[in-house]
């Protein structure tokens, strides 16, 4: 049994957004020690959803995408884990798979939803011309 790690970077209050989870962390590496301790004793779409958003912002897009993946198949209609595998897929290029996401983010919350918003954000959408 590994020793359950002090969080630096992680409050434990927020799962269900990566932003009220991780706040102003950075530091990606001390959070995928914590998630993963987390993650240890647990099956629970917003902590692999977490694990997929921080893995996508160290770069690792194929571990990412299996995590993102875990949380929709615990919970198909997770908001945050549907936004954080369409910005994967924009990050990847994968343009429309990312629509994809958004289109069931639409189905999901018809009056709009943050998450939407952020995956369709001017952002995002300059990063899908690049």
């Amino acid at each position: 049994m590994r020793r359950r790690v002090q969080p630096k970077c992680v409050n434990h209050n927020g799962l269900a957004k990566p932003s009220s989870f991780l706040g102003d962390c950075q530091d990606y590496a001390a959070a995928l020690a914590e998630l993963r301790d987390l993650a240890e004793g647990t099956q629970q779409a917003d902590v692999y959803n977490l694990l997929g958003f921080t893995l996508r912002k160290t770069g690792d897009f194929k571990t990412s995408l299996t995590y993102c993946t875990k949380a929709l198949e615990l919970e198909p209609e997770h908001k945050a884990a549907r936004e954080c595998l369409g910005e994967l897929y924009v990050e990847t290029g994968n343009i429309a798979k990312a629509k994809e996401q958004l289109d069931v983010l639409a189905r999901l919350c018809p009056g709009g939803c943050e998450d939407a918003k952020t995956l369709s954000a001017p952002s995002t959408q300059n990063r899908r011309a690049t």
